[in-house]
């Protein structure tokens, strides 16, 4: 095979598709070496000698990795080799063009954990689609460093009004990345080991506080009673039962049995995976009773609670039901702050402590659970009356579509 010396670029790969050569840049020893099946794309070589030998090593393929990101891998891959040499340990080629292609490929191996839930799944990809595919576009793996970091991702996220405890996130999931690719030998080493968010700033991350307090509940109250009404009793369902948006965003009507007072949330929608069922007040039945009439008169009558505005037989998305509620509550909180007010209501009510566990779904021993299922039903029903009780007092749960204005 010919060796061509060129000034490697797209035009000049594209200008000799097809002849049987490899070109080689003037100017560095990378090399590109067409595909036999496909000329228009190839892979790119650093060649590097040592103790008289050549050794090609492989940097990626064209046009995946495009002749300014192949030279930036060079330079990288050179000075890998220049500290380490080629022996099995530091010798491993790195499989990514670009951090970017590391990052998804990290994604992607999250994506076949069964354990992993789409809500958290769909967080860590934007947060890595964000703050670090965006930022550190066409960086080599082995460019990152803490000033590279520091110039591309920290200092424009503080600028852009980023808490830390957002960035520190963004550390973790870039650290956990190069880690799994460095134990799969998928990188020659891990730059970013000692990474961590004391390395840019002294400031901590402050811990979360409650952001809603007892004082609250008129205002939210009044918020809601002017909402349109899907959005209300989305926030009475969340407010009244301390459920989780996503147990709530999809509920259908088949879940509930008003004879027998209860609401069954389906595993697929439950934390833990498996079915739970909610006792239901007298109070919320009739609630619940007056909302769907109220929506079947409005001709918005659906399998769904929460249908989607264009597609009846969808319901929104857990993310969507959040939004409306930040929304609505001008994101001073949101639905996952009534389960903590909940929990902090029962406590000082002196409600057992199983009770009020039982009641937000957390996990129990299975001694414990069979016992509260089986002998303390009263005590979840009486517990969730009166925090209902407490609630309407402070304006909840009114139904009087006269008082409701579009917010």
């Amino acid at each position: 095979m010919k060796t061509i010396p060129v000034l490697l670029s797209a035009s000049v790969i594209k200008k000799y598709a097809g002849e049987n050569v490899q070109l080689k840049d003037q100017n560095q020893a990378l090399y590109f070496r067409y595909s036999n099946k496909n000329p228009s794309s190839g892979v790119f070589y650093y060649r590097h000698y040592e103790a008289r030998k050549g050794f090609y090593i492989r940097l990626g393929k064209y046009p995946t990795l495009s002749v300014s990101d192949a030279k930036k891998s060079l330079k990288a891959k050179a000075r890998i080799v220049s500290l380490h040499g080629l022996d099995a340990k530091h010798g491993v080629e790195c499989k990514f063009a670009d951090v970017a292609a590391l990052l998804m490929w990290w994604f992607e191996r999250l994506k076949d954990d069964p354990d992993k839930k789409p809500k958290n799944l769909s967080n860590i990809k934007s947060l890595i689609k964000l703050h670090l595919v965006t930022r550190l576009k066409g960086y080599a793996v082995s460019d990152v460093d803490e000033f590279v970091f520091d110039e591309h991702v920290f200092r424009p996220m503080r600028r852009e009004g980023y808490s830390l405890g957002t960035i520190e996130q963004v550390i973790l999931k870039l650290k956990a990345a190069y880690s799994q690719a460095e134990s799969l030998k998928a990188i020659p080493n891990n730059p970013l080991k000692d990474f961590s968010l004391a390395l840019f700033t002294p400031d901590k991350v402050l811990s979360k506080t409650k952001r809603m307090n007892y004082t609250d509940l008129p205002v939210a109250a009044h918020l809601l009673a002017k909402a349109l009404p899907e959005t209300r009793m989305l926030g009475y369902l969340v407010a009244g039962h301390a459920v989780r948006i996503c147990e709530a965003s999809g509920a259908a009507w088949r879940e509930f049995d008003f004879d027998n007072k209860t609401w069954t949330i389906p595993a697929s929608r439950v934390k833990n995976k498996r079915p739970f069922e909610v006792k239901l007040t007298d109070r919320m039945i009739a609630v619940l009773k007056q909302y769907r009439a109220e929506r079947r008169k409005a001709g918005r009558a659906s399998w769904y609670l929460f249908p989607l505005q264009t597609k009846k037989r969808k319901p929104i998305s857990a993310n969507s039901a959040s939004r409306k509620l930040g929304k609505l509550f001008d994101h001073k909180y949101g639905a996952h702050d009534f389960r903590k007010l909940a929990r902090s209501w029962w406590t000082d009510n002196k409600v057992d402590f199983v009770i009020g566990e039982f009641l937000l779904n957390h996990k129990l021993d299975d001694v414990v659970e069979t016992y509260v299922q089986t002998t303390a039903q009263h005590l979840l029903l009486e517990s969730l009356d009166n925090w209902q009780a407490y609630l309407e007092m402070r304006g909840f749960f009114t139904m009087d579509v006269n008082r409701l204005k579009v917010a």
